[in-house]
């Protein structure tokens, strides 16, 4: 899934580089007619999707985590509880706290991506009210 997860950043980051730089040049160049300014509305309609898939995607990262949290806190009471069973406890232990770091810096992956991607849906907003205003 995480090597889903990345190219589809991937795609989803370059299609809003692209976007940006089309947008650049219509704009530069003077040609904002009314199908160009509604292409780039679309786009950005299709951009803004984009970004509320990943805070999607970062709600059930935290989620996730949240549900691993507690699946090691359980295991760490049962450790604690049971110290005939403490190697095979300690190894589920150290398994879901490697499992929680990897989604921990999934999520921070994922956040900084969102970040990204909301800071450039600000600016095709930006660059479709000054088309509107011409």
């Amino acid at each position: 899934m995480s090597n889903h997860v990345f190219t589809k950043r991937g795609l989803v980051i370059g299609s809003v580089l692209l976007l940006i730089l089309m947008a650049a040049v219509a704009i530069s160049c003077g040609g904002t007619s009314q199908a160009d300014y509604e292409a780039l509305q679309a786009e950005v309609d299709a951009s803004q999707e984009q970004v509320e898939s990943l805070q999607e995607e970062v709600e059930q990262g935290r989620a996730e985590i949240q549900s691993l949290e507690a699946e090691l806190d359980a295991l760490q009471e049962d450790l604690d509880a049971a110290p005939g069973e403490a190697i095979a406890l300690e190894n589920q232990v150290e398994e879901l706290r490697a499992e929680l770091a990897a989604l921990e810096n999934d999520l921070l992956s994922k956040q900084g991506d969102l970040a990204n991607l909301e800071e450039e849906l600000t600016q095709k907003n930006a660059e479709l009210e000054q088309i509107k205003q011409r």
